[in-house]
């Protein structure tokens, strides 16, 4: 799994990476709204991130870096989400109301997903197996199940707002 988190955290940063430049061309520079700020934050968190993990720190301070590592990505994850609703409301962006519903059902698919693999990480933890960043867990086939049907509804989710995007 470690690998996996690898290869589409590096895919995260460099769409990131490629949104953030796109939008200045785009927009001509910096826009005064609350969704450049929150974007800005965003940038700033999700370009740091690879750093962050790529750092080892010694054994003792592992913990509090590793806690420092996640935290940090889950917020990176949450202004992210927050920001795309932000966008929707910006009259540049032009978007149609029903939009609102479908991302709201893609970030609560999301969501469901993601409780998911807390509660396989948990049951893996409750065997008592110390836990290997780069090994395969217990429960990992049921974790790789669980992101394959992650990356397909969402996907699909991607699918159907593009196609919504389109059609207006």
């Amino acid at each position: 799994m470690y690998y996996y988190h690898r290869v589409y955290m590096f895919f995260t940063w460099l769409l990131t990476c490629c949104g953030f430049i796109i939008i200045f061309i785009d927009m001509d520079g910096w826009q005064d709204h609350a969704h450049a700020v929150v974007g800005l934050i965003t940038f700033i968190l999700c370009f740091l991130q690879p750093i962050f993990g790529a750092v080892s720190p010694s054994e003792d301070a592992r913990k509090i870096f590793r806690l420092v590592h996640v935290v940090s990505g889950h917020l990176a994850y949450v202004l992210a989400v927050t920001n795309m609703f932000l966008a929707m409301g910006l009259s540049t962006a032009k978007l149609p109301e029903e939009m609102y519903g479908l991302f709201g059902a893609a970030v609560g698919f999301n969501f469901l997903v993601h409780i998911v693999f807390n509660i396989l990480e948990y049951m893996s933890m409750k065997k008592g197996i110390p836990t290997d960043p780069t090994k395969d867990a217990s429960y990992s086939r049921w974790r790789k199940v669980t992101l394959m049907v992650q990356m397909i509804g969402l996907f699909a989710f991607t699918v159907a707002l593009i196609a919504m995007l389109w059609r207006d």
